[in-house]
């Protein structure tokens, strides 16, 4: 009896360990999905606050057709959007993704009123006008939408509008179950997002809706079942604050804890079949299957904590069309004075640049303000093709009144200081068409009088729409790699969350290790990645701070061993170098607290990056049991190390000795080049800087 009342005490204390476990396990799997949903709104709404930015949205005399190509670019990139419309300040839809909402009135929306301010997020609602147009969703729900909106400003800050758009809630159920078939594997059974009123918004559709109990732990529910549920609030993420929901995430107690009847009743046959010394074997064998399982635990909540003129326009050719008018001017006045024949030679000269260049030419008589136009000039600016004089008036009625004072200016600086005149500017055609122009000539002086200019004009009408598309093109890819970056980077966290679960599950433990380097190899690349979103351009990252989040990352590896971390601030590597780069320092830094210190004992590790004379050097040392010098490079870190530093150039140096710790360093060139040849470079100067663990 003994034996077996202390086989069944020992049961009962591992079973109220493995549910505590699984408990917070299940609650930690709602505070990712909390996380991957605030993450994904504030992704969206700083997207479309990057989108109100484009040249187009901003520009006050745009057209509604420009705007809805610029909309309708924005939602065909996130489909998620069912709609994207442009509101003008008194709330009047002006253009929209669809072409269905013009002149709406959406001056007593919320969002309209607040976004005139600034950023903002709006809980979910149903469709209204919205529900006609998209038909039914699946299982017959209901749509609904979250509300974005940014205000629009004009360049010099006056409010030219509200950019809107409404983002399904299906989008939060793609995520949901995307999430929920990850774990799947661990016996999931549901994941809920619910309203701050503690209703459904997404999950079961028998679910959604009603309202459900919000008790943690394990719980009995309505429908019969016994849950564990875990509950974690959204808490918003950058520019948004958050909408009051919470996440819950069950899991089917009677699937999470067969293995623990299981084994409790093979603990009870134990106890019945043993002595009583073999009952307080029992014991001791329930808590030390137990602590392995509590130790998992605290790593996970460890690693948690942790966690938180190019060719499309080169203008410098015009300056040497201008200079080969000028000189073809030159030579017919030359000609005028050496004879008939000599004219028209040069005239035909003339003639054939200026067909050939698409010019047309102007003279000004700057004593009296007039000019003569030839007709190719004239035909520009929607006037009879033929010569044309004009004054001062009328000529400045053909410039567009946002550019008449700056083409002014301009040409008033050129006469004073004789330098060549060039200026580009919006002209108006007798039809009222705004076009682009180009202007170049030359302050001919005289000395009777004021003297005149004569230039020439070009049509860039079409060459000035090619660059506002490249721009706009150029922004919607960086917003699209933005997105691309921040999916594979949430891809990576759930490779390493789903390796994390098959870890704890595990009991074998060179297995264990081998997926405890998968993971730090992962979370490695992952913190690149969001180093790489975090740049200003996409093509370069911040390698001081991309240093510092791995250190903080890979910190809580070793809870005896601290890592300190050095990096110079303004340190930029081009993206291509920067993700092996993190590979190989997050492995050394994994190799430095794992295996420099022996099992329990204290010390430290740091990491330090600077960069002097074009070099940058990164150094990951610790004062650790070190290295006998005939240790020889083992195992998959040591290749890996090997084979990303040659990959970008790098040296790698080891210097250890027993006693001493273990010093690494790495070199290359702060600037891309061309990689070393085989045979040198690391190849040669490569030691093992993990050759203190074999196999690691």
């Amino acid at each position: 009896m003994a034996a077996a009342s202390a086989a069944m005490l020992g049961g009962a204390e591992l079973g109220r360990r493995l549910e505590q476990r699984e408990a917070e396990q299940v609650a930690g799997f709602a505070r990712q999905l909390a996380d991957t949903l605030d993450r994904g709104i504030d992704l969206r709404l700083r997207g479309l606050d990057a989108a109100g930015r484009l040249p187009t949205l901003r520009r006050p005399d745009a057209s509604p057709d420009e705007r809805r190509a610029v909309l309708s670019a924005l939602q065909q990139a996130n489909p998620e959007y069912a709609v994207v419309a442009f509101m003008a300040p008194d709330g009047r839809v002006a253009a929209d993704s669809r072409g269905a909402f013009a002149g709406a009135d959406a001056s007593e929306r919320e969002f309209f009123q607040v976004g005139r301010e600034r950023p903002y997020v709006g809980d979910v609602h149903d469709a209204i006008l919205l529900a006609r147009l998209m038909g039914e969703t699946a299982f017959g729900r209901p749509h609904r939408f979250l509300d974005l909106a940014v205000p629009v400003r004009a360049p010099g800050g006056e409010l030219l509008g509200v950019l809107g758009a409404h983002l399904s809630v299906e989008w939060a159920r793609e995520v949901k179950q995307s999430f929920a078939d990850m774990l799947g594997a661990v016996n999931l059974a549901d994941a809920l997002v619910l309203s701050s009123e503690g209703k459904v918004l997404v999950g079961a559709p028998a679910l959604e809706g009603q309202p459900v109990p919000t008790e943690p732990g394990l719980r009995r529910w309505p429908d019969g079942h016994t849950y564990i549920v875990g509950i974690a609030a959204s808490r918003g993420h950058g520019d948004f604050h958050g909408l009051g929901w919470r996440v819950m995430v069950r899991q089917d107690a009677a699937a999470a804890l067969a293995p623990l009847e299981r084994l409790r009743r093979r603990i009870l046959l134990w106890g019945l079949l043993a002595t009583a010394l073999a009952g307080g074997a029992g014991w001791v064998l329930a808590v030390a299957i137990a602590r392995p399982q509590e130790a998992l635990a605290a790593a996970a909540r460890r690693a948690e904590v942790g966690g938180a003129g190019e060719a499309f326009g080169d203008t410098t050719g015009w300056y040497r069309e201008a200079r080969e008018t000028a000189a073809s001017l030159a030579a017919m006045v030359a000609g005028m004075r050496r004879g008939e024949a000599a004219l028209r030679e040069g005239e035909g000269r003339l003639r054939v640049a200026l067909e050939a260049g698409g010019l047309g030419t102007w003279e000004t008589d700057l004593g009296t303000g007039r000019s003569r136009w030839d007709a190719r000039l004239a035909a520009m600016l929607g006037l009879p093709s033929e010569p044309v004089e004009v004054d001062g008036e009328r000529l400045i009625g053909f410039i567009h009144p946002d550019d008449r004072g700056r083409v002014a200016r301009e040409f008033a600086a050129a006469t004073r200081s004789g330098a060549p005149y060039a200026s580009e500017f919006r002209g108006l055609t007798a039809a009222g068409e705004t076009r682009w122009f180009a202007s170049r000539g030359l302050v001919l002086p005289a000395e009777d009088g004021a003297g005149r200019a004569i230039g020439v004009v070009r049509d860039v009408t079409e060459r000035k729409r090619r660059e506002e598309a490249l721009r706009e093109a150029l922004a919607a890819r960086e917003l699209l790699q933005r997105e691309a970056d921040h999916r594979i980077k949430n891809s990576l966290q759930l490779v390493g969350s789903l390796l994390r679960m098959h870890r704890s599950r595990m009991e074998d433990r060179e297995a264990v290790a081998a997926l405890g380097d998968a993971i730090g190899r992962v979370d490695a690349v992952a913190q690149a990645h969001l180093a790489l979103q975090q740049s200003h351009d996409l093509r370069t990252v911040d390698l001081g701070q991309m240093v510092r989040q791995l250190c903080a990352r890979f910190g809580q590896l070793n809870p005896h061993v601290s890592s300190r971390c050095g990096a110079e601030g303004g340190l930029e590597l081009d993206a291509e170098r920067a993700i092996p780069l993190c590979l190989v320092v997050g492995e050394l830094l994994t190799n430095a607290l794992r295996h420099a210190y022996p099992p329990g004992a204290t010390g430290s590790v740091s990491v330090d990056a600077m960069a002097a004379d074009g070099v940058l050097t990164v150094t990951v040392a610790d004062r650790g049991a070190g290295m006998a010098a005939e240790a020889g490079p083992s195992g998959l870190g040591s290749t890996v190390v090997r084979a990303l530093s040659r990959q970008i150039g790098a040296e790698v140096a080891t210097r250890s000795a027993p006693g001493q710790g273990t010093t690494v360093t790495l070199r290359l060139p702060l600037h891309a080049a061309a990689p070393p040849a085989q045979g040198s470079g690391c190849a040669e100067t490569d030691t093992s800087a993990d050759a203190r663990a074999s196999g690691a």
